[in-house]
């Protein structure tokens, strides 16, 4: 959530779009840590769209 928040604060103010991508990859591992916490058996899962949401955020960061 701080990388989306990272990379949605350092986008000019009319990059709506990739501000909005930002905001969808933050929303994303949100929930991902919710499922890790509140189902054992997405445990596998939840950790593969987290891992998902934080290379696409550091490749949105930095491309």
């Amino acid at each position: 959530m701080t990388l989306a928040f990272i990379v949605f604060s350092s986008l000019p103010s009319n990059f709506i779009e990739r501000k909005m991508i930002a905001i969808f990859f933050g929303v994303l591992s949100i929930i991902a840590f919710i499922t890790k916490i509140g189902f054992k058996q997405f445990d596998l899962g939840s950790k593969i769209v987290l891992t998902i949401a934080i290379i696409a955020g550091c490749l949105q960061l930095f491309i």
